[in-house]
């Protein structure tokens, strides 16, 4: 292997650390367990790889064919090799030197996330929630557990075995086809929006995620859902296309407004699925009346979010306001950078 591999490591851990001390990333950097994952930066800089149709020349290891070509043309600026799932994967950040894409006019889409129902577009559009496939996919990754737990029981955890591997190798292979078919709608549906000719604009809520995660009868659907992926699927891929990409404020009471009054109940059960109005008679569905109230949130100037009603919690106490200065994120690629991966 190339002595790149040990010198980006240290590279990217100095880096790590220091965005750690600055407060850029929250997590402390960590060690991590090999077969939880095996990649490495195969690059020494810029022009160290090369990619001739479907081929990539990576140091050392000298040419490798792909399954597929790349679809930028560019100079490569990084590239990452990784075994995901059983598979080798390299990724190649590509500077194409091309501007960013003008801003395009056009409607205004708001968009609901949900469980049921993965997205709800305010023009009536609904992105279904592959369950069923992902469902048969779970069924057999409980039968291989079972398999794994027992030959624990049985042979001990210290003792391995060849057959014992096997089945974690099954397991990785069935977490990477719960993977595809969760990305493959992602990507299907993030597409077919960013490159919609008649949308200007995408206004999503503001999820908290991690706090979504901790209520123990929805976690699991919450991870298989996988919200966080599909909105940074939709974030990039609206820059691409030069669509405006917005995200309405944490408080801003979607659900419990309704979108043709913009009467606010003052609490809403899950278990309604229809929003009704008691001033003007409005019955919706509870999902399309918050991506219609997402689609007019710049209009409405942020709403209520700052009144006193949305700025108290459950127990009658005030809560601090939304931020307004920018949170500190990880480190992004610059607009004419792109970042592709490709099966080897």
């Amino acid at each position: 292997m190339s002595q790149n591999a040990s010198k980006n490591a240290i590279h990217n851990l100095d880096r790590a650390i220091k965005n750690w001390l600055k407060k850029l990333q929250a997590k402390k950097p960590r060690k991590h367990k090999r077969q939880y994952g095996q990649k490495y930066q195969a690059d020494n800089g810029k022009g160290t790889v090369k990619v001739c149709g479907n081929a990539v020349y990576l140091p050392k290891i000298q040419w490798v064919k792909m399954r597929e070509c790349m679809r930028f043309e560019g100079e490569i600026v990084q590239a990452t090799v990784t075994k995901t799932h059983g598979r080798w994967f390299v990724c190649l950040t590509v500077e194409t030197g091309e501007e960013p894409p003008d801003k395009r006019d056009g409607e205004t889409i708001g968009i609901d996330m949900g469980l049921k129902t993965l997205a709800v577009y305010s023009d009536g559009t609904t992105v279904e929630n592959p369950k069923a496939s992902m469902d048969h996919q779970y069924r057999k990754l409980r039968r291989v557990d079972k398999s794994i737990s027992r030959s624990k029981k049985v042979h001990g955890k210290t003792n391995t075995s060849k057959r014992r591997q096997k089945k974690y190798d099954e397991r990785q292979r069935i977490y990477g086809r719960i993977a595809n078919i969760r990305d493959d709608v992602h990507h299907k549906a993030t597409s077919a929006l960013g490159s919609a000719k008649h949308v200007g604009r995408v206004i999503v809520e503001s999820l908290n995620v991690a706090g979504l995660r901790r209520n123990k009868h929805l976690s699991r659907a919450f991870h298989r859902a996988g919200l966080s992926g599909f909105l940074r699927m939709l974030a990039y891929k609206c820059a691409w296309n030069g669509v405006v990409f917005e995200k309405a404020d944490r408080w801003f009471a979607s659900t419990k407004t309704c979108s043709d009054c913009g009467q606010k109940k003052v609490a809403m059960d899950l278990s309604e699925r229809e929003y009704v109005c008691m001033d003007c008679g409005l019955v919706l569905d509870r999902d399309l009346n918050a991506a219609r109230n997402l689609a007019q949130y710049g209009q409405y100037g942020q709403y209520d979010a700052a009144s006193s009603a949305e700025s108290q919690n459950g127990r009658g106490g005030f809560v601090s306001p939304a931020r307004t200065e920018a949170e500190p994120t990880k480190r992004l690629l610059e607009p004419q950078q792109l970042s592709l991966a490709f099966a080897i």
